[in-house]
């Protein structure tokens, strides 16, 4: 289970970044999974 805190804090950052910083980060939590 992920922390409701972690998933807020990470939402904010999404909709601070570009598309682009999205796509990358995407790829590397998927490799983490």
């Amino acid at each position: 289970m992920v922390n409701l805190e972690i998933l807020s804090f990470a939402f904010a950052l999404h909709l601070m970044m570009s598309s682009e910083e999205k796509a990358m980060i995407c790829i590397q939590q998927s490799r983490l999974l």
